[in-house]
């Protein structure tokens, strides 16, 4: 298992710094554990706040990336509807 030091944050907080990531994941309707594991290898890696995605070797997917306008315009959506919350 990877240990990454997230500097005392919480997971919650790794889900309001990488928003993205949280809506990319809930979006696939990933296992909770996998999106964990993306929030934590984008703080190790320092990813921007836009990712969608980090694996462990820290090659990291962000949201102009997807080719797809439908699905960026879907993730906006789950991001604003978490921030409102």
């Amino acid at each position: 298992m990877l240990e990454i030091n997230t500097n005392g944050r919480t997971v919650e907080e790794l889900r309001e710094a990488y928003p993205f990531i949280q809506a990319m994941g809930e979006y696939m309707g990933s296992y909770p554990h996998y999106v964990e594991d993306q929030l934590y290898f984008a703080h190790h890696h320092n990813a921007p706040a836009d990712a969608t995605g980090c694996d462990r070797a820290g090659k990291v997917t962000r949201w102009g990336d997807i080719p797809r306008d439908q699905l960026r315009q879907e993730l906006l959506t789950l991001v604003a509807r978490r921030l409102t919350k």
